[in-house]
């Protein structure tokens, strides 16, 4: 994502009375959960990786953990592009500065921080006329804002910087390895009025605030939509977490965001199982459960104490069986499509503002086919430059990402660009569909027991610290179950054969 160089910052919060779980907890057939237990994580993204990584930093160093990916490598969302030897972010490419869980992990895991790219301004489209652009000089800047929307923008800053200091309390809350069985109540814990933004619609909230109409109707959705591909008629909190990603200190990691998920495997004590595909889960009767995965046209079942489902199931395939009850009705919930288009090339002229700096433009409405066009930089530090096989020098054009919320078409590119060298596409389901209050949180447990899912955390707001705050917490659900301190039940059968990646333990089945 690009970033709107306008000093916001939000992230939200709630308080509740924590709700802690009994640290004994019975299957089925009256055993306790076992304190070495065989535990399976179904999705290598920042998540799945986080949980492995969580247990291990609880101090659960004992049984077997089994994370499962379906495709080829670690990262889930986190994806990088090669351009002419360059890489670049397809999606998940912004941390805020107060984000403590990602800060502190990247410090522990012995990353770094991409250096900052250069500067530059933007520009809204709406009814496919610009009705505002930034200035190459902070100042006019200011001015402009103040002239077009008046003084809400500091009002909106104010009540964003409240909103991030009620999010950041969920750090002491989940150091005091309090849990949460699900998302609203995990939100409440951070303060009482953070979950109730999920119940009403982020427009409705800001003239709650009392803001301008054009503030909400240009600036505000501008913001939403380059988040989210969403209008203001999200929900309140995901509002907030997108207002978030207005800041100017957001930071990535060098070489790509998706290095966090990597290292947070290599630091665990998981098995990586890739090109792995989770078919079905199968509740066992017993206080077990069964996976059917298929992995180089093997079919094969096995079992485990505890599964961890996470990723989305709204985009998955996966089946359940024998559940007294479906463990998550999928039907009515809808995750929105995202095609982000890298390319290459030179902008036709009505597309740049060189005068003002400007190398982006968000649309403020859907009168437009795209919802962004953003100049974007290398995932390496600023300066790399990299060779061919030959080792000659590679082409070093200009490389933009398009957001659309359906595939461009040839002429559609010819309307943008002047030159195109090179196209990527990425069609995904990145993140859900904001435009109804949820009535209910999907549960982090779906069964009662131990089938846990990690995504329903999404359904608040999609987004990296998110994810890692939604992974502390499913670690923290396991924690609890293992303080039973009873022997394993389930044998250990077809564990597969332990293979050296690097760092990674790597299992073929």
């Amino acid at each position: 994502m690009y970033q709107l160089n306008l000093g916001f910052c939000i992230v939200l919060t709630l308080f509740v009375r924590p709700y802690e779980c009994d640290t004994r907890f019975s299957n089925d057939a009256g055993r306790s959960f076992p304190a070495s237990p065989k535990i399976a994580i179904v999705g290598a993204g920042v998540g799945g990786a986080a949980v492995a990584y969580f247990l291990k930093e609880l101090g659960h160093n004992t049984g077997i953990i089994d994370l499962y990916e379906k495709s080829n490598a670690i990262g889930g969302r986190l994806h990088t592009v090669d351009l002419y030897g360059k890489s670049y972010e397809t999606g998940g490419s912004i941390i805020h500065p107060r984000n403590q869980y990602a800060q502190n992990l990247v410090k522990k895991l012995n990353l770094r921080k991409k250096g900052r790219e250069p500067s530059s301004g933007f520009a809204l489209v709406k009814d496919q006329q610009v009705v505002f652009t930034t200035s190459s000089w902070n100042v006019l800047t200011l001015m402009r804002i103040l002239w077009r929307y008046g003084l809400g923008f500091n009002h909106l800053m104010s009540v964003t910087n409240s909103l991030i200091d009620d999010f950041s309390r969920i750090y002491s809350v989940q150091q005091k390895r309090v849990s949460y069985e699900n998302p609203y109540e995990l939100l409440s814990a951070m303060s009482p009025s953070l979950a109730n933004l999920t119940r009403s619609t982020f427009k409705r909230f800001l003239k709650e605030l009392q803001l301008k109409e054009i503030l909400i109707e240009e600036l505000v959705q501008a913001i939403t939509y380059v988040n989210y591909g969403q209008n203001a008629g999200i929900h309140s909190f995901a509002g907030s977490i997108a207002i978030a990603g207005a800041d100017d200190g957001l930071w990535s990691i060098e070489n790509g965001n998706k290095q966090l998920p990597r290292a947070l495997v290599q630091a665990s004590n998981a098995r990586l199982l890739l090109n792995a595909n989770v078919e079905s889960v199968t509740d066992n009767q017993n206080g077990t459960y069964g996976l059917k995965v298929t992995s180089d046209q093997k079919l094969i079942t096995r079992h485990y104490d505890l599964v961890v489902l996470a990723n989305p199931l709204e985009v998955s395939q996966i089946e359940f069986f024998n559940f007294t009850r479906l463990p998550y009705n999928v039907k009515d919930r809808k995750y929105h499509r995202t095609v982000a288009t890298i390319v290459a090339g030179v902008l036709r002229e009505n597309f740049t503002m060189a005068a003002e700096k400007v190398e982006s433009l968000f649309t403020c409405d859907s009168s437009e086919f795209y919802t962004s066009i953003g100049r974007i930089y290398p995932v390496d530090s600023p300066g790399t430059i990299k060779a061919d096989a030959t080792g000659e020098k590679q082409p070093d054009y200009p490389v933009y990402k398009i957001f659309s919320p359906a595939p461009l078409t040839e002429k559609q590119l010819e309307i943008i660009f002047l030159q195109v060298h090179l196209v990527k596409v990425f069609d995904w389901k990145a993140y859900p569909e904001y435009d109804r209050v949820p009535e209910t949180f999907p549960s982090f447990v779906l069964d009662e027991r131990n089938l846990l899912y990690l995504n329903s955390i999404e359904w608040a707001a999609s987004a990296i610290e998110m994810s890692l705050i939604s992974a502390k917490n499913i670690a923290l659900l396991i924690s609890q179950r293992i303080d039973g301190n009873e022997p394993s039940y389930l044998s250990r059968v077809e564990d597969g054969k332990l293979i050296q990646d690097g760092d990674i333990n790597k299992i073929e089945l």
